[in-house]
């Protein structure tokens, strides 16, 4: 049919309120369902219990799954699952190019940070918030991102960076992003066994523009705002408790 021979196959994922849809493309000769069971049945690649598998997988999570198909253009398979109220408000922020989520449990509140705010404390750099110090940290340092930048970039800045200011208990902990994106409800999917203990990934999510962004673990930011701040700085330690006078 004058098609390249390499296929192609595109998956796009969206959300709504109440439903998570997930979509298949492939753009080939079409699905001629008839003619695939039958080969598949005579070539043991199939059995007839296998056929109807994966519509009853959905079907057994309340959901559906649709397929059209064009002959010689392709088809387009659909899948739809509920989302139920298992949803969780997060902060979607950015990093260079990528989106991440903090749930919004953790965050105190949000501010923006210029250079005059960032005060050397013992040695760490600290801000001011209801006139108490709090540790700040780019979020791409305690992610281990390529080439993270220090605070110190922060003190000889220009512009203002947005900061989301966590608390955990008596601790609070400063992120400096790059831009924030909004507040979002979104479905967290846990990962397998195998990936459910990734430092600081709590999960994963699609955000609203069919972005899949990384649920950030509060527990995890705070240990590697400690590892990388040392011991003692985020609460219950000298610091922690000096108040600051207003100017």
């Amino acid at each position: 049919a004058g098609k390249p021979a390499p296929a192609t196959i595109h998956l796009q994922a969206r959300q709504t309120t109440t439903r998570l849809i997930v979509e298949i493309t492939a753009y080939g000769a079409g699905l001629n369902e008839p003619a695939i069971n039958h080969k598949g049945l005579r070539k043991n690649l199939l059995r007839a219990q296998d056929m109807d598998a994966a519509r009853a997988a959905v079907l057994r999570l309340n959901g559906s799954l649709q397929v059209q198909s064009t002959p010689g253009s392709g088809s387009v398979i659909t899948i739809q699952l509920p989302i139920g109220t298992a949803t969780t408000t997060v902060i979607v922020v950015r990093v260079g190019n990528h989106s991440y989520a903090i749930p919004s449990a953790a965050v105190e509140t949000t501010r923006l940070v210029t250079a005059n705010d960032i005060l050397i404390m013992a040695g760490h750099e600290t801000i001011r918030e209801n006139r108490q110090p709090v540790s700040v940290v780019m979020l791409e340092e305690l992610l281990m991102l390529r080439q993270a930048q220090p605070v110190a970039q922060v003190r000889g800045s220009t512009v203002a960076w947005p900061c989301i200011i966590m608390q955990s208990g008596a601790e609070r902990l400063g992120v400096l992003v790059d831009s924030v994106a909004g507040v979002q409800d979104v479905a967290v999917i846990q990962h397998s066994p195998i990936l459910e203990r990734v430092r600081t990934v709590g999960g994963s999510a699609i955000l609203g523009t069919g972005e899949v962004c990384i649920v950030l673990h509060p527990a995890d930011l705070f240990a590697a705002a400690r590892a990388t701040k040392g011991t003692g700085v985020l609460g219950g330690s000298a610091v922690a408790s000096v108040e600051l006078k207003p100017e």
